[in-house]
């Protein structure tokens, strides 16, 4: 059920394999620590099962209780940033204080009858919980989201150490990023059991995808079993 990044030669049929099913990749080296399989021109894949594997009962829910610290990227490229400053997601994300406006943190908090708290992180280069990320590259020509990825990961552990650290990590990244060579949009998503999130642009200021993405986070499912 973790979703893990496949980073390697051109190779779309195994990604398209991937796809909620157990496959089997060799040569390859896998690293858990940041969800990452790297595979080589002479890896196979092999089919371990043609059933697509249901994720609405996950192997594992992580407890959603208690004090969490969230950090808020606001990723920029060099020809592309965020919609939102990093004053309005903040506000947006946390809100104002702990009141009754509608946010990420007001939600979770009132889902929870008060049992998870999830607060701005704290830390150098990091303001009310949004620090801000260069990337130094362009958006324009880039083949797909998993590789605008990687190199937001690579860019945040320089800037900001190893971000496991935190209890969330969500990336608002810029618009113009593509999906993949054969799609242009895409929302957002997340990776199960884990503490990243990303977000396309506006998306990262919309409560409902917040809660939805940081859900798979805490290691739910989508409802009906077919979620990515």
């Amino acid at each position: 059920g973790t979703n893990y990044l496949i980073i390697g030669p051109d190779l779309m049929d195994l990604i398209s394999y991937s796809n909620q099913r157990a496959i089997a990749i060799n040569p390859a080296t896998v690293d858990h620590k940041s969800l990452t399989v790297h595979v080589f021109d002479n890896s196979t894949v092999q089919m371990l099962s043609n059933e697509i594997m249901h994720l609405g009962v996950p192997d594992e829910i992580l407890p959603a209780v208690g004090n969490r610290s969230i950090l808020v990227l606001r990723v920029s490229f060099l020809d592309s940033e965020p919609t939102y400053s990093s004053k309005e997601m903040s506000t947006l994300i946390f809100g104002q204080d702990s009141g009754t406006n509608i946010t990420m943190r007001s939600q979770f908090d009132a889902c929870s009858f008060g049992k998870l708290q999830m607060n701005p992180a704290n830390g150098e280069n990091v303001i009310n919980g949004v620090g801000e990320l260069l990337v130094s590259t362009n958006v324009s020509g880039l083949s797909s989201r998993w590789y605008a990825e990687q190199l937001t990961r690579q860019a945040a552990t320089m800037a900001y150490g190893d971000l496991d650290r935190f209890s969330h990590v969500m990336a608002c990244m810029p618009p113009g990023i593509p999906y993949d060579q054969n799609r242009q949009t895409w929302f957002a998503s997340a990776y199960l059991r884990s503490y990243l999130s990303f977000y396309n642009d506006e998306t990262c200021i919309f409560v409902s995808v917040q809660l939805h993405e940081i859900g798979h986070n805490f290691g739910l499912g989508h409802s009906n079993g077919f979620g990515k």
